[in-house]
């Protein structure tokens, strides 16, 4: 049996809005989901000094566009709290092997380290997957991809929730107006097989097996 390729569910660009006319720093992008708008939604914390939530401009062909133009990013100032992050929700019913993606980039007195965590119950609790660092690139981004499909409790879950934090690290004390700017997030997923697709499976390979005993 050929192993399900996953596919795209959910996908934001946070391009700007053009079609509402929308002109000031603190509105001009979208931060609803292009794709899957209906299963994710997108929030923001922010502790530091500088906490608005802000347009950047991303660079002409930023890794991850899907075929979307590139347009904006989402960007965050002061991290120096270590308790900021994004934040996406995800109702993953009928999906399993959970992955993200997304553009990733920090100012070099932004978040030393980032991390990623989840929660399966809503919000109650929470685990981290993953500590990385985004690159610190000026103006350029890189792809940062995290693949969650050994975490089997995501699978199939309504209540779904994963946070991208940015911390310090030992000898690295983040600038109040440091910054980290995400882009073309994405998740991917396979489709929970239907219990009659798992039982025909199960018999199919009962049956090879009796037919290896005859042979035998």
């Amino acid at each position: 049996l050929t192993a399900q390729a996953q596919a795209q569910i959910v996908f934001y660009s946070f391009n700007t809005n053009a079609a509402l006319g929308l002109t000031s720093a603190q509105t001009n992008f979208v931060t609803t989901a292009n794709i899957g708008s209906s299963i994710s939604t997108f929030t923001n914390f922010n502790t530091g000094v500088n906490s608005a939530l802000t347009i950047l401009s991303s660079v002409s062909g930023s890794p991850n566009n899907h075929g979307f133009a590139a347009g904006n990013s989402i960007g965050q100032n002061g991290w120096n709290g270590n308790n900021s992050y994004f934040q996406f929700t995800l109702d993953a019913t009928g999906y399993q092997s959970i992955s993200l993606a997304w553009a990733g980039n920090v100012s070099s007195t932004g978040p030393a380290t980032n991390g990623l965590w989840y929660s399966t119950d809503g919000g109650s609790s929470f685990t981290l997957f993953s500590t990385f660092r985004a690159p610190d690139n000026g103006a350029t981004y890189a792809s940062i991809t995290q693949d969650l499909s050994s975490v089997t409790s995501l699978n199939n879950n309504s209540l779904d929730i994963f946070r991208i934090y940015g911390t310090n690290t030992a000898g690295n004390v983040i600038a109040a107006s440091g910054t980290m700017k995400i882009d073309n997030f994405s998740i991917d997923a396979t489709v929970v097989p239907e219990p009659s697709t798992v039982l025909l499976v199960g018999v199919g390979v009962l049956g090879m097996f009796a037919i290896r005993r005859r042979r035998s």
